[in-house]
């Protein structure tokens, strides 16, 4: 790393397998990032605090005063409307716990837009980030994608799928509205297609007068971009920072982009 630590941002990903933190500099972007810290290990809910908490105070240099975004990749995640949340600190957690169950201590939101985005990875790593990296945006990762993606300009109600293993992110937009932001299990591609076909019908979408961006593993995406062609209007690779190319997360490679 070069230049003043004023120049550098860096980006931490978070998720129940593992965690990364990379480092761009801003001052310079024809610096590549720089990697701190990419560690996996086998989900283990029961144990996740203490992995997570090992790779951070094995890794000092990510306790440096960066410019700092936290992103959770935390599955268990819902959107609520912004105006029932504001009078009520307690209804983001109380609408959580009707369908997952986290302490309300352990209970994160993001504003977007009209909506609030609330998940939870782990009992303790709130305030244990809070501590740790005091000053640090914490993110969830749909949350990331959908303030990335909402910008870019569409005619058509558009889809937005990272694949990774196992698991896809999908996203809907109509216009600047978000329809619809999850995570989704699947084990072959026709799952996701079937995902897509469905969410086209719960919206009452034409298929005809809609657009599906795909990124992610190269194999099920040509898969998924081949078998969608015949069914949707537009079908196409998803336009992608370089970061993203050279293989980081999509949410890290987007939250260190311009684009």
């Amino acid at each position: 790393m070069t230049g003043d630590i004023s120049d550098w941002r860096m980006v931490v990903l978070i998720s129940g397998s593992g965690i990364s933190a990379f480092l761009k500099n801003t001052a310079d972007s024809s610096i590549p990032y720089e990697t701190l810290l990419d560690e996996h290990w086998e989900a283990d809910e029961s144990m996740l605090l203490g992995k997570i908490e090992g790779a951070v105070y094995d890794n000092p240099r990510i306790l440096d005063d960066f410019s700092s975004e936290i992103i959770i990749n935390a599955p268990k995640a819902l959107w609520i409307p912004a105006d029932s949340a504001e009078d009520d600190d307690d209804f983001a957690a109380q609408c959580y716990n009707r369908i997952y169950s986290a302490s309300p201590e352990d209970i994160m939101t993001d504003d977007f837009r009209s909506l609030v985005n609330v998940y939870s990875l782990t009992p303790g790593l709130l305030p244990f980030l809070q501590r740790t990296f005091p000053g640090a945006r914490f993110s969830n990762h749909l949350t990331v994608l959908a303030r990335k993606f909402v910008s870019r300009p569409s005619d058509v109600p558009a889809f937005y799928i990272d694949i990774a293993r196992a698991e896809a992110d999908i996203l809907l937009f109509d216009g600047t509205k978000l329809l619809c932001g999850a995570t989704h299990r699947w084990r072959h591609y026709a799952d996701i297609e079937y995902m897509v076909m469905n969410m086209i019908d719960v919206y009452d979408l034409n298929p005809d007068a809609v657009a599906v961006n795909i990124s992610g593993l190269r194999e099920t995406r040509i898969a998924l971009l081949e078998s969608l062609r015949d069914k949707v209007a537009t079908v196409m690779n998803t336009m992608l920072p370089a970061a993203a190319k050279e293989g980081l997360p999509l949410a890290a490679a987007l939250s260190l982009s311009r684009i």
